[in-house]
């Protein structure tokens, strides 16, 4: 499509700067070492340089060599205690670690958004001895919208369920979500479209018209809930829903799922057409060096987990899947390979 210029100020960069060092968002400190491994094209390396220099912190730029070996040496060389980035980029870290046996002597938190961290990488880190602190926006909210710290005063299963959320908005941010003209009760349950408004949440785009709804909130494309608490928990970018037979189905879901077998590396899940049920789920995995699964196994994994009918209806195996320069799965690339797999396939009984 028609590339679009977000349009930022003085005045929403500072305020950005400001709320992102609060205790309970990213909160760097003068002592920290940052590593920011999202591109400084990519919204302005998450507005993190901006936030270091507010806070006197030191960052450490990793340059073009991404790769698990040369991240994990940067961050050792460097004593880097604090790190950002995709999901994907800490797959490849983290494949590297549980490969060499190597441990991390200063790393201590990293900030991962650009897509829902998989649960199993939150436990694999735990495990290292580094804290993942979720945090969710876009280029449109500079990007930070929300961060997932939790709220004292809860249980401990109820801690997890808020850490592995998207968050809860920074001061600064509005946040709501609607079905149609109503906005929906923060009961946890109810999904809604989600749409932002704050003092660094653009108004629109450059020589495009306002891109904002009529009272003033922009439109995010995410479809989620939001609990009791103010946790936002994303079931997917609604580009990505799968309707299968009137129901949907959130590809974050079965991505997340699919993570979760200890031979698979990444995972991304697509609506491929069928001729009875219109859309069914298909998921497509890249397996870790060296490691097996057959497409029966990793179906087993979903069984309990979510509806019959959810479950997808085949798994692809590739060597490797495609990414854009940020570091997202390019899922575009991916529907236009695999959109007609099903098709001349035995009919599912599911739906």
């Amino acid at each position: 499509g028609r590339p679009k210029g977000v349009l930022y100020t003085h005045r929403s960069t500072v305020l950005k700067a400001m709320a992102v060092n609060a205790a309970d968002a990213i909160g760097l400190k003068a002592s920290d070492r940052l590593m920011p491994v999202v591109p400084m094209f990519h919204v302005n390396a998450w507005s993190l340089p901006y936030a270091a220099a507010a806070a006197g912190t030191t960052l450490v730029m990793p340059g073009r060599f991404l790769d698990g070996q040369s991240l994990y040496e940067l961050i050792e060389a460097e004593r880097v205690t604090y790190a950002s980035g995709v999901p994907t980029v800490w797959l490849g870290v983290l494949a590297h670690v549980q490969k060499t046996g190597a441990r991390f002597t200063t790393l201590e938190r990293m900030a991962v958004g650009g897509s829902a961290c998989p649960e199993a990488l939150f436990d694999a880190y735990d495990a290292l001895g580094v804290t993942i602190v979720h945090a969710w926006g876009m280029t449109e909210s500079s990007p930070i919208a929300t961060v997932a710290t939790p709220v004292p005063g809860v249980d401990a299963a109820t801690a997890r369920r808020q850490r592995l959320s998207q968050g809860r908005v920074l001061f600064g941010i509005d946040l709501r979500a609607r079905r149609g003209a109503e906005e929906v009760p923060w009961d946890g349950e109810t999904a809604g479209d989600i749409e932002l408004r704050g003092h660094w949440v653009t108004t629109g785009y450059y020589r495009m018209p306002k891109g904002t709804t009529e009272d003033g909130w922009f439109p995010t494309g995410d479809v989620g809930m939001v609990d009791p608490d103010g946790f936002v928990i994303l079931t997917d970018r609604s580009k990505d829903l799968i309707k299968s037979g009137g129901e949907w189905i959130s590809s974050i879901d079965i991505e997340n799922i699919a993570v979760s077998h200890p031979a698979v590396a990444e995972a991304a899940a697509i609506a491929a057409k069928h001729p009875k049920w219109d859309e069914r789920p298909v998921v497509i995995v890249s397996l870790k060096p060296g490691a097996q699964a057959s497409r029966e196994e990793l179906l087993a994994v979903y069984e309990g987990k979510v509806a019959r009918w959810a479950v997808p209806d085949d798994v692809i195996f590739v060597d490797e899947l495609p990414h854009g320069a940020t570091g997202k799965l390019l899922k575009t690339e991916l529907r236009a390979r695999y959109a007609n797999c099903l098709i001349g396939k035995a009919d599912s009984t599911k739906g």
